[in-house]
């Protein structure tokens, strides 16, 4: 009995419909009833919902599947588990088909679109592993070919989830779909290894390739299935389909009965098919190989004429480390040589720095010289009354004179805004000065002097009786006037 029908109210989201149900869950188009999105709402079987364990095991699988944040692996954005046992995940809303549907209309895929979409699995399968998740379940099934042209694997009910720890693989065989599974996974005596999903995704490269199972006529006799699994190899591709040796050296070393023969991850494998990718596409285009497109398939998974190379991030020793450089420096620039923009003191002066609670104290946009530990002196300058501007040193002034003489393995930037505003005010009365003393200077050279020692004949006011004359009286001559003089009087007394 389904867990919900279409009209029904999940918290705020209205169940629309049925898209699949299971052996372990059920999985319903939802809507949200405000805003309109649209997600997928995926609720786990639990033959016993009061059984911890089970509900252990299905939220395991949730969070599992929620830390796994990749382009090639569905996305779930919330998960929880109800009051009454009920474990749920809302992920995204798929559009398309899966690789099994694919099969069923097309009959056989491509082998471009095929080995693409191999390569687009693998991606997503290795970003699971580097979370420490084995699937156990890769099949064409659960290989969804979504829009825009992406490969996502989905389903991960049965996966083994390390960080979780639960023992659920160790002693039990049927862990996932015996058609797919290798060799000592049908044992169920092997931990579960990541070569498990490289087995199960060769075999499903092969079928999609072929269209069809390479022991389809033994699905329902499960111990030759088995038998064949662990003893039989397939019949190579350049034999049944005329395909290159180069896709049997691929396929061949995926699907190898000894475990040690396979590729030791799957971001080897993902490389060994783009590189098998990309050898095809050359020779395409040299024209000593055809590949035709079978009519009515859909558009091939990425890009054929993109270089698309996965590499996963490698941790790099303490000793491989380069030596630190300075993360800013400043250098100071003859004058008006050089300035410097906001955008080159953003991307070169931090602008925060710690303080002794722990946190960060903001220096704002631009830093200023007293925030630093250390000051560095200005060069000297021809003595002209502009100032010197200020550059962010490139990387190799590490290695400049001034480096070499600072104090400190890395001084405080003392940059300068570029622009400055020109102090007016100064300028003027600069000129004002200037002008005064010139003024005063020419006074002082046109300035009438007299003889040396002599003083400068004083003007006096007329006298009474001058004023008193008549005006056709003419003046006394010099005769006279000597004769009003006062007396000399010499030392020794008359002669």
């Amino acid at each position: 009995m389904n867990t919900f029908k279409p009209g029904d109210r999940f918290q705020h989201y209205m169940v629309e419909a049925l898209i699949g149900s299971g052996f372990h869950g059920e999985v319903y188009s939802i809507r949200h009833m405000h805003t309109g999105d649209r997600f997928a709402l995926k609720v786990i079987h639990l033959a016993s919902r009061g059984e911890a364990r089970r509900v252990a095991r299905a939220l395991a699988e949730a969070k599992g599947t929620y830390s796994i944040q990749h382009t090639n692996v569905i996305e779930v954005f919330d998960l929880n588990c109800e009051p009454n046992g009920m474990v749920w995940m809302r992920t995204e809303l798929l559009r398309g088909h899966t690789i099994e549907g694919l099969l069923a209309i097309q009959g056989r895929l491509s082998l471009l679109w095929a080995v693409s979409a191999a390569i687009e699995a693998a991606w997503g399968l290795h970003a699971a592993h580097e979370r420490q998740i084995i699937h156990r379940d890769v099949k064409p099934a659960n290989l969804f070919y979504a829009d825009p042209r992406t490969i996502k694997v989905i389903d991960f009910s049965i996966a083994k989830i390390f960080p979780e720890g639960l023992d659920t693989t160790v002693g039990r065989a049927g862990m996932g779909t015996p058609a797919y599974m290798a060799p000592e996974q049908l044992e169920g005596i092997a931990p579960p290894d990541v070569r498990f999903d490289i087995y199960a995704l060769g075999i499903s490269l092969r079928e999609m390739i072929t269209g069809k199972h390479p022991w389809a006529d033994v699905l329902d006799d499960t111990a030759e299935l088995m038998r064949r699994q662990m003893q039989v190899m397939p019949p190579p591709l350049s034999e049944a389909m005329r395909l290159p040796r180069r896709v049997d050296d691929v396929l061949g070393r995926a699907i190898a009965k000894d475990p040690s023969h396979r590729y030791a991850s799957m971001m080897e494998m993902g490389r060994a098919l783009h590189e098998l990718r990309a050898w095809l596409l050359d020779e395409v285009r040299a024209r000593r190989l055809v590949l035709r497109r079978r009519m009515g398939e859909p558009a091939c998974p990425g890009d054929a004429d993109m270089e698309r190379v996965y590499s996963a991030p490698e941790p790099t020793p303490a000793h491989a480390l380069p030596a630190p450089v300075p993360s800013s420096r400043v250098i100071v620039d003859e004058p008006r040589t050089g300035t410097v923009t906001p955008s080159d003191i953003a991307a070169t002066v931090p602008l925060s720095k710690p303080n002794s609670l722990g946190g960060t104290v903001p220096l704002g946009d631009v830093p200023r010289a007293d925030r630093g530990t250390e000051r560095l002196r200005p060069a000297p300058t021809d003595h002209r009354p502009s100032r010197p501007t200020w550059r962010a040193a490139p990387p190799a002034a590490a290695s400049s004179p001034l480096a070499a003489t600072s104090p400190r393995a890395t001084p405080a930037v003392t940059a300068r805004p570029a622009t400055q505003r020109i102090p007016w005010g100064a300028v003027a009365f600069a000129v004002l000065l200037a002008a005064t003393a010139s003024l005063a200077i020419v006074w002082w050279l046109v300035a009438p002097r007299g003889a040396p020692g002599e003083r400068s004949p004083a003007v006096r006011p007329p006298s009474t009786a001058s004023a008193s004359a008549p005006a056709g009286a003419s003046a006394p001559s010099a005769t006279a006037a000597a004769s009003h003089r006062a007396p000399t009087v010499r030392r020794g007394g008359p002669r």
